[in-house]
């Protein structure tokens, strides 16, 4: 009976150690996390938004008509999908735009709110970051809206060139467009559970 005795004390003991050598690990994480600079949460960068502007400025449909304005919707949509993918959730578009003071039945909502989370995953494509707009879907098809197919860095085989008169018709979703989809959410949730800007 010794034995036995013996081995679950030395399985306790074990436990105990694993535990605090998890406890010392978590605290090393948090401080990492706390000390160092560049995992702080930034402010959007706003020359470069004004550049991302400019260059929406130009293409048909683009119905937000003042600097103000756009800066106003992206900077309170930004953190709104940062804190979204940080939690490994998906939003839709309406909860975006009510959250950001848009409203589903506005004029032009589907075409203000495509290109305010259009241009939060451009911002992210500037910053080498994963495409941030990819956690926002329609919510009856559950994936994202015909526009993102339209942003920079979708590849050029399923990349979409979408016009806004289309905007509305939808599209049907290849396997191939489904694998860059997931593949890119995954990378937008890793790369948010653990940075801060």
């Amino acid at each position: 009976m010794p034995s036995i005795k013996g081995a679950s004390y030395r399985t306790t003991t074990w436990k105990a150690i694993l535990g605090i050598i998890s406890i010392r690990e978590n605290y090393k994480l948090k401080k990492k996390l706390i000390e160092e600079p560049n995992l702080k949460m930034e402010e959007i960068d706003e020359k470069i938004l004004k550049q991302i502007f400019d260059r929406y400025k130009g293409e048909p449909g683009f119905v937000i008509v003042t600097w103000e304005e756009f800066r106003q919707l992206v900077k309170k949509a930004y953190p709104l999908l940062i804190d979204t993918a940080r939690k490994e959730r998906f939003i839709t578009y309406g909860e975006v735009g009510s959250k950001i003071g848009l409203y589903v039945g506005s004029e032009y909502f589907q075409l203000k709110i495509g290109f305010i989370v259009g241009a939060c995953s451009d911002y992210e494509t500037i910053k080498g970051r994963p495409l941030i707009s990819v956690i926002v879907v329609n919510d009856t098809t559950k994936y994202p809206g015909q526009g993102f197919w339209g942003l920079s860095r979708i590849p050029d085989s399923i990349h979409l060139n979408i016009q806004y008169s289309d905007i509305e018709s939808g599209y049907k979703m290849t396997d191939e467009m489904l694998d860059f989809w997931t593949s890119e959410v995954r990378r937008a949730f890793d790369w948010w559970k653990v940075h801060d800007c």
